[in-house]
């Protein structure tokens, strides 16, 4: 019984990654379009990005276990898993789309700005300050 039960599993485990990774793919491309409506990127870069969106999906993905148990820690690896993304983007894009992540940058960190101040006044602490900014999207 547990060589048919572990033979079961051996033949599912492949077909489980396998349709995972096909999720992946299809979110990966529905972020692609969205990226490149705004930097235009050419086919060499589609295919890096799509690269890069999968593992960053795959990774997490990881990241949900500790989620519902540590949500403050689970948003501090999302972001440095985001930090990590974006630098690895920034190898591949040309001045001008530089340039659009600069600016684009720049509204977040107003956006940024504006939530410390809104929650300052608001007498929120510190802590709470920290994670509304690691939640901000």
């Amino acid at each position: 019984m547990r060589l048919i039960i572990t033979f079961l599993f051996c033949l599912s485990a492949p077909l489980i990654l396998f349709s995972q990774n096909n999720i992946w793919k299809k979110e990966a491309k529905q972020v692609l379009k969205s990226y490149h409506q705004v930097y235009q990127f050419d086919n060499s870069q589609k295919n890096q990005f799509l690269e890069l969106q999968q593992e960053y999906l795959s990774k997490e993905a990881s990241l949900s276990a500790i989620k519902t148990t540590d949500y403050d820690r689970y948003l501090v690896k999302r972001q440095q898993l985001k930090t990590t993304t974006e630098k690895s983007m920034l190898r591949f894009l040309n001045d001008r789309q530089l340039s659009v992540y600069q600016k684009q940058q720049e509204i977040k960190a107003q956006k940024e700005t504006e939530l410390k101040a809104k929650l300052k006044k608001e007498g929120a602490s510190v802590e709470e300050i920290k994670r509304a900014l690691l939640e901000m999207e």
